[in-house]
């Protein structure tokens, strides 16, 4: 019984180890970037000043 969950235990980190930045790193390729953002929002009129002499 202890081989079995050693090596359960060895296979389920060897899955996780590569599992794990495959996911992070399909997250960041996925990620909406670019033209694809969203202009913020501004909260208040100083951020609203600050925005229009930027453009």
């Amino acid at each position: 019984m202890q081989r079995a969950f050693r090596k359960a235990h060895r296979t389920i980190w060897i899955v996780l180890a590569f599992l794990i930045p495959l996911v992070l790193g399909l997250a960041l390729m996925l990620r909406p970037t670019g033209v694809h953002e969203q202009q913020p929002v501004p909260l208040d009129d100083k951020a609203k000043a600050v925005q229009e002499t930027s453009q």
